[in-house]
């Protein structure tokens, strides 16, 4: 009877799980935060991260992120920079506008003077694409004081699609019908910037999103 009991015993303790044995790993976290302007690109880094097995956790604050989107270089650039597309930068107008397509040389005076019912919107000078339009479109010439502020592209939409008289910015992955562009800036840098040079799931994150 003793050795059929220390043979139970013995075969029970074989078939316990081993103490030693640890669950798998978790997985990756990613913290990622976006420029309103960059918003339409977090689609892709959340379809990135499902592949490459990370999670994307998306931060309210730039310097607590990871990795943060924006569209154009910023006027200093002191950390690692990662193109991952290219964005066109439109002026966008109501569909009832009286405006037709311009040149740049006819956005810059709009901008700048305003015109007979027209209302301009742009964003704060610090914004991202508001950089580029400055850069790229104003050249030097200030914006008119009667331009109205927009904080946010979907504050942009709704002022376009609202007023007839409204002239605005947005990036392409931001316009909707039925407004209608009178000019493009195109090709405008989307980048991915982290604080020092990739490592780990970070790395494989910006790859992922350059294919």
């Amino acid at each position: 009877m003793k050795r059929a009991l220390l043979f139970l015993f013995v075969l029970l303790t074989a078939c316990a799980p081993s103490p030693t044995t640890s669950l798998a790993d978790p997985p990756p976290v990613v913290s990622v935060s976006s420029s309103p302007a960059a918003e339409p690109w977090l689609e892709d880094v959340y379809a990135c991260g499902a592949e490459i097995s990370a999670v994307i956790r998306l931060s309210v604050s730039q310097s607590a992120a990871d990795l943060r989107l924006r569209l154009g270089e910023p006027e200093t650039l002191d950390a690692p920079a990662f193109q991952i597309g290219m964005e066109d930068l439109l002026v966008v107008t109501h569909p009832q506008s009286a405006l037709g397509e311009l040149t740049a040389d006819e956005v810059r005076r709009l901008f700048a003077e305003g015109g007979e019912n027209v209302e301009v919107w742009v964003y704060a000078s610090s914004a991202d694409i508001q950089e580029i339009f400055t850069r790229e479109v104003m050249q030097g010439t200030q914006i008119t004081s009667r331009a109205r502020l927009a904080l946010h592209p979907e504050q942009m939409l709704e002022s376009l699609k609202n007023d007839n008289r409204a002239v605005g910015i947005l990036p392409r992955r931001w316009l909707r019908e039925p407004l209608r562009t009178i000019f493009s800036l195109s090709d405008a840098p989307v980048l991915a910037l982290t604080a020092a040079e990739p490592q780990g799931a970070v790395r494989e994150l910006i790859a992922c999103l350059q294919k």
